[in-house]
């Protein structure tokens, strides 16, 4: 049965509301789920930072000041699709009342790894492309794809048809997607910063791992707040 505080995740119309309405909605269930559930996402990115800080300290750290942005880029590229898959599975069973443990989430996640890894691959490749003409067409072409995650993760579509359901469902939310990430990115970007700030210069790798966890942690609202949105939209279709 689903939880009575996040029915409004699947009760709510897309159609009903204007956009700007739609965007407060949406950050206050986004805000309102992540401070409920902000200690399990806490130990669900743990294993990130962990395997994170280790292979900055056991392999970036020794290449050259050139081949560390490289190395950096590819180790985010492997971690990242691991973390976001059990994320999505993590909010999915919460909204859709399913007592599954974090274990259970990672479990569930590993046949879907290769797949978000190739997803992960082309939606980066194509938002750099897009970012390369003049900044805008990365942007559209992001938050075109910003629901390809959710529909491979929850309805196991092959990674060209969850790119192409994205295309097709986000059109109708695009507004509702840019403002939403526009709000979010600033505060967690500032964040971010900070706490990078705050640790420069301290070689102390368990600094560093809470660091990078806490950096991980206000990064699970962009994925709530899209799965919010593809919600709605899924409830609106």
């Amino acid at each position: 049965m689903v939880q009575p505080r996040y029915i409004l995740f699947l009760l709510r119309k897309s159609s009903m509301q204007t956009t700007p309405q739609q965007v407060q909605i949406y950050l206050r269930d986004t805000l309102t789920f992540f401070r409920s559930h902000i200690s399990t996402l806490a130990v669900i990115i743990l294993p990130y930072a962990l395997l994170s800080e280790l292979v900055h300290r056991l392999v970036i750290k020794s290449l050259t000041e050139a081949d560390q942005l490289y190395a950096g880029l590819m180790t985010e590229l492997a971690l990242y699709p691991i973390v976001h898959s059990v994320l999505i599975l993590f909010i999915a069973a919460v909204i859709g009342g399913q007592q599954r443990s974090i274990g259970e989430c990672y479990r569930y996640s590993v046949p879907f790894w290769p797949r978000m890894l190739l997803l992960t691959l082309l939606s980066t490749l194509a938002i750099m492309a897009g970012l390369s003409l003049f900044i805008l067409p990365g942007i559209i072409v992001m938050i075109r794809l910003a629901l390809s995650d959710m529909y491979c993760m929850l309805e196991g579509t092959s990674v060209t048809e969850s790119i192409r359901r994205s295309f097709i469902t986000s059109s109708s939310v695009t507004w509702v997607i840019f403002l939403g990430l526009a709000i979010l990115f600033p505060t967690v970007t500032m964040f971010s910063i900070a706490l990078a700030q705050f640790s420069a210069g301290m070689d102390n790798p368990a600094i560093s791992v809470v660091v990078t966890s806490f950096q991980a942690l206000l990064q699970t609202l962009y994925p709530i707040y899209l799965f919010r949105v593809y919600s709605a939209a899924q409830n609106a279709s």
